[in-house]
């Protein structure tokens, strides 16, 4: 069942064999792993297995697969968590194998999840985290129209240091009016 069809990707429920590819990914590139700022349980296939059945049992944490629409690649997973039913709060976290990167893959999966988020979940605010020295990643979510609201301060230890941890968010109201084009089939545009 593909989510929101599109060029250049689309999402849809992640499957046990993209769950297995980012584990393996990720113990091959361990200093991507690091830029995660939630941990999947890398340690074996059973723990990823348990993880997969736990994400899709819950009502607060749901993922995809970003699926390159023109090959049908799995080109990274994309998820909200941590949903806050009475705040209408969640937290977004993605990540993309390297060769989808720079190439208008995340920015596009972003806006699907956030049009899924906003519209499906009717979530008040999305925010995500991100390491400061994660350049790339800042500068998406800034295209993006994310708001830096605060930073954790040396939050995070890796390689010898501290690193401070951004705090970012959007609000509904916000994304309306970046995205007004951004809607489902059948719902008002304001």
């Amino acid at each position: 069942m593909e989510i929101f069809a599109g060029e250049p990707v689309y999402l849809r429920p992640l499957e046990r064999e993209e769950v297995l590819a980012s584990l393996d990914f990720f113990r091959a590139e361990p200093e991507v792993s690091a830029n995660l700022t939630w941990v999947l349980p890398l340690n074996n296939v059973e723990s990823q297995e348990r993880w997969l059945r736990e994400m899709r049992e819950s009502d607060r944490d749901y993922v995809f697969a970003i699926i390159e629409a023109a090959g049908g690649r799995h080109a990274g997973n994309i998820g909200l968590h941590n949903i806050d039913p009475k705040d209408r709060d969640a937290e977004l976290g993605i990540f993309l194998f390297p060769e989808f990167r720079g190439i208008g893959m995340g920015q596009s999966a972003i806006r699907r999840l956030l049009l899924w988020g906003f519209q499906v979940r009717n979530l008040h605010r999305i925010r995500l985290r991100v390491r400061a020295y994660n350049q790339p990643a800042r500068g998406l979510y800034r295209k993006l129209g994310f708001t830096r609201e605060g930073v954790l301060r040396e939050a995070y230890f890796l390689n010898g240091r501290f690193w401070d941890v951004e705090i970012w968010g959007m609000l509904e109201h916000e994304w309306r009016g970046l995205y007004p084009e951004d809607r489902l089939p059948g719902t008002p545009s304001s």
